[in-house]
């Protein structure tokens, strides 16, 4: 069973009391983490494995397993009421009553195999219920007023809890255990930066406090989010790591690109990162902010070639199946392979290979993904095929007599993505692994194909999608994370959660009680209403498919909420009284008219004309 000090529970709690997030007014933060149980998945890498020529060595080869876990987090927030009892007219009837303000999905795949983990953060959303920030110019003169000299404030809610979860699996958290390191050493986190009116949260925008940023203001906000986090996974001393007991080194590469810009285009959007050398411009915890960004090390671009990662062949970023090969690891065991990339020659092993096929992870509701599946799908046009695909093996006698002749050349992209037992055209004709034939040369087309599209060019082409140039800017966010494995830690597959449920279950009451179309996150009274069909909803199915009986012991009375601690746990959050507000609000305004007093006023000089020669 999984060690509860070991849950993202326990790593949310650490960051929230080391970095209290910057809110105006006190209240409980009710945080539910649930997980769906893992599950077996092949289409992560779904090419990685095949041979572009060897049929047989396809007929043996076996997929790249990953094991998904679906994550949904949900933040709900109840205002502390005043001395006297009485509520924020604003509630809208019950105050006591939590409501949510913060809902973040995610998907996580833990590879075995490689020892690696691959972080997809799906969506994240607000409803604009949630608490009022403290503004930035005022944060450190109320950290002394609340804290003293303990602590300070630290972000916005959205940006703390969304850097706390993240830091959980950055810091190897989730896999490793109080015996030592789990066999996961490499962890790539990926976000699609993609402004929406709303994605969890229907109607939401409809409510005027909810802040729905441009594409470059997320953009800015994501990187700033990932700052911290790859600050605070690095430094031995944070927070997460002090708490948990994380040793070692963990390496930290951070890219971003916004397809259709170059470097210099991307700026008037996204200003590029000072050097970590310089100084920051500001004071204070702006000064602070862009230190932490600084520190960072952002580099333009993407992390699969060494064009894209504006680095030299020896350094190129270390990738869930490529990790071990990099100068991270290799310059401290001092030992280098050099890969095969020859599909003719002896030692050439398809999984090895830095292509497309085994670089660029796929992922469900992915604008690259798309993408990815469209040009695979390209290889089994009839028209010109059989010129480009001149390695494509020869039909067997056997398989004219099972037909499967007339379906060679008329594959569609439909049949790679068949599990074996779905594929029956192939009349009992399938390799070792039970896969037709006819699949199997569908996928070394695919292969074939994708082997020779260079990565570079690939993102060149996706900024001509539509996700990308429809008067959109997306920011594509990929961070590294790496550690030197431990020489006695063998991977191994993912344990369950507790209290988590099955995957589709998951996703059904994510769905019905967030999701549909009838549910009104624009009014206040609805919004509460939803909250507590959301709690009901969860604890109903947690009951129902959670293992409670394996997990707990026993079976618990229905007196409340199911897991306090385990999948869910109320923060109590500080904030400054209205007069320490209100002192702060006029301090910072004459702070500024000090500043507009003491700046020097620049001129423009009048033209004068001359006057004309007599």
């Amino acid at each position: 069973m999984t060690d509860p000090s070991a849950s993202l529970l326990s790593t949310i709690r650490s960051v929230l009391e080391a970095s209290p997030p910057a809110v105006a007014e006190p209240g409980t933060l009710r945080c539910h983490t649930l997980f769906s149980i893992p599950r077996q998945v092949k289409s992560l890498y779904p090419l990685a494995h095949i041979h572009p020529h060897d049929l047989e060595h396809n007929k043996r080869a076996a997929s790249i397993a990953a094991f998904e876990e679906q994550i949904f987090i949900t933040a709900s927030w109840i205002p502390k009421q005043s001395a006297a009892g009485q509520a924020d007219p604003k509630a809208g009837g019950d105050a006591d009553a939590p409501l949510l303000v913060l809902a973040m999905e995610l998907y996580l795949y833990t590879i075995p195999e490689s020892g690696a983990a691959v972080l997809y953060v799906s969506k994240l959303d607000s409803s604009g219920f949630g608490p009022r920030a403290i503004p930035t110019a005022m944060r450190d003169s109320l950290s002394g007023e609340v804290f003293g000299d303990k602590k300070g404030f630290g972000n916005t809610l959205t940006a703390t809890l969304s850097s706390a979860v993240t830091q959980h699996f950055t810091t190897f958290r989730h896999w490793d255990t109080d015996k030592g390191q789990a066999g996961i050493s490499h962890v790539s986190v990926h976000i699609l930066a993609r402004s929406q009116r709303a994605y969890l949260f229907p109607s939401s925008p409809e409510n005027k406090d909810k802040k729905v940023l441009s594409d470059g203001a997320l953009i800015k906000w994501w990187r700033a989010v990932v700052s911290d986090v790859i600050v605070h996974t690095r430094d031995p001393g944070a927070p997460v790591r002090n708490a948990h007991g994380v040793q070692g080194d963990i390496d930290a590469r951070a890219f971003y690109l916004i397809p259709g810009y170059s470097k210099a285009e991307s700026h008037p959007l996204v200003p590029l990162v000072r050097d970590a050398d310089s100084t920051p411009s500001r004071s204070g915890s702006a000064g602070r902010a862009e230190h932490v960004l600084s520190q960072a090390g952002w580099v333009y671009g993407h992390p699969y070639s060494a064009a894209g990662a504006s680095c030299a062949d020896k350094d190129l970023p270390p990738l869930p199946l490529h990790w071990q090969t990099s100068s991270f690891v290799v310059s401290s065991s001092g030992e280098s392979s050099k890969v095969v990339q020859e599909p003719g020659s002896d030692g050439y092993d398809p999984r090895k290979v830095r292509t497309v096929p085994t670089l660029m992870p796929h992922f469900s509701d992915d604008p690259k993904t798309r993408f990815l599946d469209e040009m695979a799908g390209d290889a089994h046009e009839h028209s010109g095929w059989k010129k480009k695909a001149s390695h494509a093996p020869g039909v067997t006698q056997e398989e004219k007599q099972n037909g499967i002749e007339k379906h060679l050349d008329l594959t569609t992209s439909e049949a790679s993505n068949k599990r074996p037992a779905e594929s029956s055209e192939a009349g009992g004709s399938t390799g070792g692994s039970g896969v037709p034939l006819v699949t199997l040369r569908a996928l070394m087309r695919e292969r074939e194909l994708m082997d020779d599209l260079p990565v570079d060019e690939f993102w060149e082409r996706m900024a001509f999608r539509q996700e990308c140039c429809a008067g959109n800017a997306v920011g594509v966010l990929v961070i590294l994370f790496t550690r030197h494995p431990s020489a006695d830690s063998a991977a191994k597959t993912p344990e369950r959660q507790p209290l988590s449920i099955p995957y589709k279950v998951l996703g059904d009451v994510v769905f019905k009680s967030l999701m549909k179309d009838t549910c009104e996150w624009n009014k206040i009274t609805h919004a509460r209403q939803l909250t507590q069909a959301w709690f009901q909803a969860v604890d109903k199915e947690v009951r129902r498919k959670g293992g409670v009986a394996q997990h707990l012991g026993h079976d618990p009375k229905d007196d409340g909420l199911i897991g306090q601690g385990v999948i869910w746990q109320d923060f109590q959050l500080v904030a400054p009284t209205d007069a320490q507000m209100e002192k702060a609000k006029q301090d910072a305004n004459a702070g500024d008219g000090a500043k507009s007093a003491s700046a020097p006023a620049n001129m423009l000089s009048v033209k004068r004309k001359k006057k004309p020669a007599a």
